[in-house]
């Protein structure tokens, strides 16, 4: 304990001045002053950024071999990346082939700098290893570089690539909506597939009406090009689009993707607008690719027609048969009840109680059960922490966050977790919890799908200040909490594409009318992310909510969709008990957004030690 305390704090100690003397320095090597100038700073954890930036700045005098052995010598750095992306090229054109060769490490590599190694590997006549993998590197969706456009052309001349393959990849990404690369990948195509493309192309940028794709002559890339169309159109042109694709051969249609997107989308719109098609539309996504949403609307359509049977029908030997998804089973549950069927309901919201979720938790109110809240918090290992804080990455990231440059430190973050095992992932997410870097601790903890660290995922930052919020508006500090985590993450200075600001994602006009209203000092827009001014805005305008609806449900729909139309969706479902209401939002943001606040609370109560209350009160039943 005392060791790591020590370390703690002579790090903290040398941050400030190290601050200093990185910016100094750096602007002398900016200057061009050599490597020599800066030498005071040798073997200090930051001095690896000095020799970036007069590596990057001098490739060409600077020998190959001084570059390729800092290369080496950091291969998980991000400084390293970002250098080999300059210097691989430069290598690459001036025929250093072997330097490439040797320098190359996948833990700095990116698409780029791979498709550069293997060039320079088919440069000096090693095939097998230029091509090894290929059409993994190809198929990657997020972009083609420009520097890969060479090696894959060779691939496609040496047969490593075929028609096929690209054929594959232009669907692929179309699916997906990048359109910038499928343009380019069209033009790898032959000359049939080429026209086919640029139809298709034509018809997703709006210069062509998605029936243009009947005139492709290829019964391959009319239906793909078809069928994606359709799902682009289905909440536009609903009942045309399901004229079409119910004519289509459902065992012909050649992307199982293509057919989930448009079937999901399909049976979505129809769902809305009470379309018993619907039910024909979800038949046909292929098994096992029903998105989440998609089944959420078929349950608000069954409940609109008070059809319980069908929601058995639909979903008993279907999602809720897998018990990996607690809503579905909570609504199977709730129809075998409506049946008189107790034996099989209390099967089903067994199943919802055994998972830490809004429904989960209404389950295990029904049963009389404590919520399952699956708590597997990270307890602090002085040894793997000592071992972390040793890293230099660990070193880096502490001062490029005190020195607010941000995806410097986001980027050391990264390289300091790469290639660690999940007991070290979990450390290194606690020591960010520590800093107060939530956002990075949880997205991390999330990539390992590590759900279950609660006191890690549900941070209690600000807890003096929130609690007193919470005593003068007569609130649960968790509500608050609640929000801040689902709004922000915590992260004081976040700003919502909307333009909504801080903890609790104020708008700048709610700030001013809540703030003139009440008589809160405020200052303007700006001040939204101060922390206490956020806290303080944004609570009244919650407790406001929540006077005016009464119950956090609604009031959670109105602090995301806006009052006006929480007002509307509870005039047009007066009757309605909180599950069921919720089941009927037709935003599926919104929707998403109650559930969430909804478990959080819970989950808060739970972090604070606080009593739970029910979901159900004296004014709202639950269900």
């Amino acid at each position: 304990m005392r060791k790591a305390f020590i370390l703690l704090v002579s790090i903290s100690a040398c941050i400030s001045h190290a601050q200093q003397r990185l910016l100094d320095n750096e602007e002398l090597v900016k200057a061009g002053a050599p490597l020599s100038a800066v030498a005071s700073m040798q073997g200090h954890p930051l001095y690896p950024y000095l020799q970036y930036r007069a590596y990057r700045d001098n490739l060409a005098t600077t020998p190959s071999s001084v570059i390729s052995t800092f290369l080496r010598a950091h291969p998980t750095a991000p400084f390293s990346g970002w250098l080999a992306e300059r210097a691989f090229p430069h290598w690459l054109s001036s025929r250093q082939y072997q330097t490439i060769i040797e320098t190359y490490d996948p833990r700095f590599a990116d698409e780029s700098i791979e498709c550069e190694y293997r060039l320079a590997q088919l440069a000096s006549g090693n095939q097998q290893a230029a091509f090894n993998g290929i059409n993994d590197l190809w198929q990657k969706a997020s972009s083609i570089e420009a520097a890969c456009d060479p090696l894959f052309a060779a691939a496609v001349r040496s047969g490593k690539l075929t028609s096929a393959d690209i054929r594959n990849r232009f669907i692929l990404t179309m699916r997906e909506g990048n359109y910038g690369v499928a343009r380019h990948i069209s033009t790898m195509l032959p000359s049939d597939g080429i026209l086919a493309a640029n139809i298709w192309l034509s018809i997703v940028s709006g210069n062509a009406p998605y029936q243009q794709a009947m005139t492709i002559t290829d019964p391959f890339w009319q239906q793909s090009a078809l069928v994606n169309a359709l799902s682009r159109q289905a909440f536009k042109d609903t009942n045309r689009v399901a004229s079409m694709a119910f004519e289509l051969n459902k065992p012909g249609i050649a992307d199982p993707d293509l057919e989930a997107q448009l079937y999901n989308r399909l049976t979505r719109a129809l769902a809305s607008n009470n379309d018993p098609r619907a039910t024909q539309t979800w038949a046909r996504i292929p098994a096992d690719m029903q998105e989440d949403n998609t089944a959420y609307d078929m349950v608000a359509y069954f409940l609109r027609r008070g059809d319980w049977q069908s929601i058995v029908a639909t979903f008993a030997q279907g999602l809720a048969s897998k018990d990996n998804n607690p809503e579905i089973n909570y609504w199977v549950g709730k129809a075998y009840e409506k049946l008189g069927n107790q034996r099989n309901s209390q099967t089903y919201y067994q199943k919802a109680a055994n998972k830490r979720d809004f429904f989960g938790f209404l389950a295990a109110e029904k049963l009389g059960q404590s919520y399952a809240f699956n708590d597997h918090s990270i307890t602090r290992d002085i040894g793997i922490e000592q071992a972390l804080l040793s890293e230099p990455e660990a070193y880096r990231m502490r001062i490029f966050q005190n020195m607010g440059m941000e995806s410097r430190a986001i980027n050391e973050w990264k390289s300091l977790i790469k290639n660690k095992t999940n007991a070290q992932i979990r450390q290194a997410a606690l020591l960010a919890d520590k800093y107060g870097w939530h956002i990075h601790a949880i997205s991390t903890l999330a990539k390992e799908k590590d759900w279950d660290a609660l006191n890690v995922r549900f941070p209690t930052d600000y807890e003096a200040r929130v609690r007193a919020l919470a005593t003068k508006h007569a609130l649960s500090p968790a509500t608050i909490y609640a929000i801040i985590r689902k709004e922000s993450i915590f992260q004081p200075t976040i700003k919502s594409p909307a333009g909504a600001l801080g903890l609790m994602q104020v708008m700048p006009a709610t700030a001013r009318d809540t703030a003139r209203r009440y008589n809160i000092p405020y200052g303007g827009t700006s001040q939204l992310t101060n922390v206490d001014t956020n806290l303080t805005i944004g609570s009244q305008y919650l407790a406001d909510r929540l006077r005016e609806f009464g119950h956090l449900g609604y009031a959670a729909a109105a602090y995301n969709a806006g009052p006006h139309r929480a007002r509307k969706w509870l005039a047009e479902y007066p009757n309605l008990p909180l599950d069921e209401w919720i089941a009927q939002i037709p935003f599926n943001e919104t929707r998403d957004y109650v559930k969430r606040v909804l478990e959080y609370e819970k989950v808060y109560q739970y972090r604070l030690g606080l009593n739970y209350t029910p979901y159900s009160s004296a004014t709202v039943r639950a269900w």
